[in-house]
């Protein structure tokens, strides 16, 4: 059997467990080919055969739907997805399209940045941006949230499930650490951080606009929440804010993004490096055949974000043009530090920094320099060039 041939037999038959082929009969749990374990498979089996509803209604509350299968438990899916993540994580280290082919259920895609391709570029991407912070934008029924859903899974497989924590203010989606609808609430989040920083931290905040639009009184809250994505940056906070038109966010935020990403249809996105007039600028990547995510969640939620805590309130808010300026001086701070950040923590040469920046060369020196003492391993082997601070 060919290669290709082998990839779409592993697909149609992850389409096969999974019960969705036009076939009469199904003579295989769910999860077949998902778990390595092999005493991890006798147990789900076990537990699929044993399980009753009636004696499982006791671990619910009366509101509580009780699932009729095992594998539609709290604990068969956090099992699914912990064992399928080494399995498919360890595929993709080896390179082995038939198992990925397998994970994705997609029969007769190309690789090239769609099917699992998609996955590759992104986790490629991710590995690349120190602290990755998106706006997603498109017309609804696209599939914006279950774009930045998916984009959890691959910062899982990048940095192992365990070590990444994840908040959000979508009320159904099962895998958030934290619900989080409002600004202090983040930044007390955030600032957990100094304390326990051994993980990638990511805030999805979704119907962005209800209070980021940048517009009026909006105008503060941009800047402030522009201010903290500096923080952000610091403790590994990755932010992904979901809008609806391209300009339903405010510049404060857009000016600060990794990318603007247009969702344009339910499995494709475009990635741009800024979004004007309601138009991606800059086109960086294009994605199509975006497979769903595996986390469930209500496409019907309401999603609310706001500024206050409780029983909080702002003295005052900025003018317009003092939220202009202050917005232009923390760009300019922004890609200053970044390129330090660049300079000491990345391999990129300061050539690519300066080339991705649109700077010379000694302006990312300068820039290095400047940030040595706060990004510098302590066991470098080289001493940034002798260049003038300015």
């Amino acid at each position: 059997m060919s290669s290709k041939n082998s990839q779409d037999a592993a697909a149609e038959f992850r389409e096969y467990a999974r019960g969705t082929l036009d076939v009469d009969h199904q003579t295989v749990h769910p999860w077949a080919g998902e778990i390595e374990d092999p005493l991890v498979r006798q147990f789900m089996a076990f537990a699929a055969e044993a399980y009753d509803p009636e004696y499982a209604a006791d671990e619910y509350d009366d509101d509580e739907e009780v699932p009729t299968n095992f594998e539609d438990t709290d604990v068969a899916q956090e099992i699914r997805r912990k064992y399928g993540t080494e399995t498919a994580t360890e595929a993709f280290h080896r390179r082995d399209k038939t198992q990925l082919s397998f994970f994705s259920g997609l029969v007769n895609y190309d690789s090239d940045a769609s099917g699992m391709g998609v996955i590759s570029e992104l986790m490629k991407m991710i590995k690349k941006e120190p602290v990755l912070i998106l706006y997603i934008w498109g017309a609804m029924g696209n599939g914006k949230t279950d774009f930045a859903l998916l984009l959890i899974q691959v910062f899982e497989a990048v940095y192992s499930e365990d070590s990444v924590k994840v908040a959000s203010n979508i009320q159904s989606f099962e895998r958030g650490d934290q619900y989080i609808d409002n600004y202090r609430d983040w930044q007390n989040w955030l600032e957990e951080g100094e304390v326990d920083d051994d993980y990638e931290r990511i805030l999805i905040i979704d119907e962005a606009a209800q209070a980021l639009s940048g517009v009026g009184s909006d105008a503060q809250n941009s800047a402030e929440v522009g201010k903290k994505l500096k923080l952000a940056r610091k403790y590994s906070g990755h932010v992904i804010f979901i809008g609806q038109d391209g300009k339903d966010v405010g510049p404060a935020i857009r000016s600060l993004t990794s990318y603007c990403v247009h969702k344009t249809a339910e499995k494709e996105a475009t990635f741009y490096l800024d979004v004007k007039n309601r138009r991606g600028v800059e086109e960086r990547l294009s994605l199509s055949e975006i497979p769903p995510t595996d986390y469930e969640y209500k496409t019907g939620d309401i999603s609310s974000w706001g500024m206050l805590g409780e029983e909080e309130e702002y003295d005052e808010y900025m003018s317009e043009q003092e939220a202009e300026e202050w917005l232009e001086e923390e760009i300019e701070d922004y890609e200053r530090e970044l390129m330090g950040w660049l300079g000491w923590q990345s391999d990129l040469t300061r050539a690519e920094i300066a080339e991705h920046f649109d700077v010379s060369e000694k302006t990312v020196t300068r820039n290095k320099k400047r940030f040595e003492d706060e990004y510098a391993p302590d066991d470098r082997d080289e001493e940034p060039d002798e260049e003038s601070v300015e």
